[in-house]
């Protein structure tokens, strides 16, 4: 199984206030979050009124499969007027059994 993550820092220049930038962020949250295998949520700190941090997960059995749903995922935010998009970090993560770092030397498996 993969994991396909993405951290999105964007700028929402008409935001003057908590509640404004929430709901720019709970938009692109439903929206994105729409998708199959596809999770958003708000990671932004609560002290700023128009920096939004956007986390995007994708699961799959293919990592091509996860990397491409996690960029259909991003190239929505281009079609969104209402903030700017600052940065972008992207991580793909490999889980063997369902678990991460299985069969990682120097961890043992489990018993069940």
């Amino acid at each position: 199984m993969y994991v396909a993550c993405a951290v999105v820092k964007i700028v929402i220049p008409g935001s003057y206030s908590l509640k404004d930038r929430r709901r720019v962020m709970l938009g692109l949250t439903s929206t994105i979050g729409k998708g199959p295998h596809i999770a958003a949520v708000d990671l932004s700190p609560d002290g700023t009124h128009n920096l939004g941090i956007l986390g995007v997960t994708t699961i799959s059995n293919a990592l091509h499969h996860a990397v491409e749903l996690r960029e259909s995922a991003l190239r929505t935010l281009d079609r969104d007027g209402r903030f700017e998009v600052v940065d972008i970090e992207t991580e793909e993560i490999r889980m063997e059994g369902g678990r991460p770092g299985f069969n990682m030397p120097g961890r043992e498996e489990p018993q069940m």
